[in-house]
């Protein structure tokens, strides 16, 4: 079923990723252009490259090490003392990141743009596009899903549809009554606590007055398992009582509830960086 779709500001657009419609990856949003007849999207892909630049951490020690005081001084400041020395200044190669301007999108080719926060990935904001411009600039000819799925291929990508927006991100392969599907984990749910389980361990690490402290907080046999702002309640309480340690063995117990569907391997129409649904 279609739905309503919202718009988006400029600021709320920035960093998008932009899907075409064979669901291939072209880039994110950097910009939003506005001109006298068009509007479009500037999408930018991001690349590392290495350079040489000064290795300051070794000129620091190099300087420090006869005597001098470093400490607050520019990188300038740092170069000017070791040229005056006449020490060589060391230098190293090291990784930058460059944004490239890719492609200018109008707003027309968008089919929808969609937010969500998604397990285990957070906010996820995508826009989908009507046309293949990916497919185009990668030579790859549009083709239909496999009839059988591999699970290396689907696990871990986002879903699609072209008609409710981001589904959420592909778990696994699964078998339904004659055909197969996909196990997909959509909204990140609040956050499930053993409590009483949790309570026992202390107990038996031997922090039973730990233990006893927070049972009076919130009784663990009243209430076993906690859900929600019960669940961030009690992570509070044991951070402030308990510190690190607890904290760490109470991650044992901490599960966060997924919101959970699965999707007929029938209804998917593309498989490309993410897998496009009806």
């Amino acid at each position: 079923m279609s739905r309503g779709w919202r718009f988006y500001s400029r600021d709320e657009l920035l960093g998008a990723l932009v899907y075409d419609s064979e669901g291939l990856l072209c880039g994110e949003v950097a910009e939003l252009t506005l001109t006298e007849e068009r509007a479009l999207l500037d999408v930018q892909v991001r690349k590392r490259v290495g350079e040489v630049a000064v290795d300051v951490e070794r000129l620091s020690r190099e300087l420090a090490g006869r005597g001098l005081q470093v400490e607050g001084l520019t990188l300038a400041e740092l170069v000017s003392l070791a040229r005056g020395l006449g020490l060589d200044v060391p230098q190293a190669r090291v990784e930058r990141e460059l944004a490239l301007l890719k492609l200018r999108v109008p707003v027309e080719e968008v089919l929808w743009i969609d937010r969500k926060v998604l397990h285990p990935r957070g906010e996820v904001k995508v826009v989908l596009l009507r046309t293949p411009r990916e497919a185009e600039f990668r030579g790859w000819k549009p083709r239909p899903p496999p009839k059988v799925p591999r699970r290396e291929d689907v696990r871990g990508k986002l879903v699609l549809s072209l008609s409710s927006g981001i589904v959420g991100v592909v778990d696994d392969v699964v078998v339904g009554a004659g055909e197969l599907g996909l196990r997909v984990y959509r909204a990140a749910g609040a956050r499930e606590l053993r409590w009483l389980a949790f309570i026992n361990a202390l107990r038996k690490s031997g922090r039973g007055e730990l233990a006893e402290r927070l049972a009076r907080e919130i009784d663990p046999y009243a209430a076993p398992r906690l859900a929600g702002e019960d669940a961030e309640r009690a992570l509070e309480l044991v951070r402030a009582l308990g510190g690190g340690e607890a904290e760490r063995l109470l991650s044992g117990y901490l599960a966060e509830s997924r919101d959970v569907v699965d999707i007929a391997w029938g209804s998917v129409s593309r498989l490309g960086d993410a897998v496009v649904v009806e």
